[in-house]
């Protein structure tokens, strides 16, 4: 596969440009919480994790060829389960559902060919934008899809959310 995007050792200045994009009022009506992150906060988050390399967490700068157009990882690595979490945050003046797709094909390669995982979930908000690529996805991978209710407040309600399992079985069989 040929993608425009790619994925690089995350850096510091990239971390904090993933902050500023987290903090932007477009972006967060899709994360698990609402709260400003400060530049202090994502320092010691980066450097966490370039520090510590038996973190259960792994992220990546995604870049394509006009620079940097996000942060993408699995957390919470489960080794002995063979699961981790996704997470992605793309620049909101430069996401598209194609860099989205790539950007999540490159990480499901890192989970399933480089870190040998069995299984890659999601959880996305239906506060979220991008809900639909992810219930797309989750079709196209045979991967069932759990509706949790009333799962994050925003915008004045309650929102449910929808979670996905993905199994590398699936993922190699995909079209």
């Amino acid at each position: 596969m040929i993608f425009g995007v790619r994925l690089l050792p995350l850096t510091s200045e990239d971390a904090e440009q993933a902050r500023v994009w987290r903090n932007d009022p477009r972006v967060r009506p899709g994360l698990r919480t609402t709260d400003m992150v400060t530049r202090e906060q994502q320092r010691a988050f980066a450097e966490r994790l370039l520090a510590d390399r038996s973190s259960p967490h792994r992220y990546w700068s995604v870049v394509d060829e006009r620079g940097l157009v996000g942060m993408a990882g699995l957390t919470d690595i489960r080794w002995a389960d063979g699961c981790a979490e996704i997470s992605l945050l793309l620049d909101p003046d430069r996401e598209d559902p194609e860099t989205r797709g790539q950007a999540v094909e490159l990480v499901l390669v890192e989970a399933f060919d480089r870190l040998r995982l069995l299984t890659v979930y999601a959880e996305c908000y239906e506060s979220n934008p991008a809900i639909q690529f992810w219930n797309d996805l989750a079709e196209r991978m045979g991967a069932p899809i759990a509706r949790l209710p009333r799962r994050k407040w925003w915008d004045g309600r309650l929102w449910d959310s929808q979670c996905y399992a993905i199994a590398v079985d699936a993922w190699r069989k995909a079209p």
